[in-house]
């Protein structure tokens, strides 16, 4: 596509583009059937943060690490896919938004956004991210009319137990931010 970094062309978990894959927490390798802070590997008691936290008030015993982006063993992409796989910053969401034409479309009748580079020679190039909602608790949400994928950015704000995400709806596509405990699709990116 032209960009600094090769986008694939799968989410984490699916074998083709238009296939949800797995939904996981942000700063967890593993799928699971409830999404809330009582199940989040990175907290206690259900709210309080045991890592990726800047706010003594919300970690678990005070605890506070200011660490804002996902280390490689808790970066899905990286441990599911290996090699250099990763998941994408919110800087790379940026440019891929930037960059590329995004047309609301279907593909093999899942809803979902249709990426061609703008870029000079990679106008042939593109990727399509499924509208495939999230999951909080056991419930998914907004399946086919949302594409809600993690970033390796965690919002360091106090008082904060979120991370980023890149949001594509049918008329817009934007940055946003979500509790970490629920379960969002992730699609990695190559350097």
């Amino acid at each position: 596509m032209g960009l600094s970094v090769k986008w694939a062309t799968c989410n984490v978990g699916a074998q083709k583009p238009e296939e949800s894959g797995y939904y996981l927490a942000w700063g967890e390798t593993a799928a699971k059937d409830s999404y809330s802070f009582s199940t989040y590997k990175h907290s206690v008691n259900g709210s309080r943060l045991t890592k990726y936290n800047s706010s003594a008030t919300i970690g678990y015993n005070g605890f506070s690490d200011n660490k804002t982006n996902l280390e490689l063993a808790d970066d899905a992409a990286s441990v599911l896919w290996g090699g250099k796989w990763r998941m994408p910053t919110m800087s790379e969401f940026d440019e891929l938004r930037n960059n590329c034409n995004w047309t609301w479309t279907t593909q093999n009748g899942v809803a979902g956004y249709l990426i061609t580079s703008k870029k000079e020679g990679f106008t042939d190039c593109s990727i399509f991210l499924p509208a495939a909602g999230y999951k909080t608790s056991g419930t998914l949400n907004n399946n086919g009319s949302q594409g809600c994928y993690w970033s390796s950015m965690c919002d360091d704000g106090m008082q904060s137990d979120g991370a980023f995400y890149l949001c594509g709806e049918s008329r817009r596509v934007y940055n946003a931010r979500n509790l970490r405990c629920n379960g969002m699709t992730v699609r990695p990116v190559l350097p």
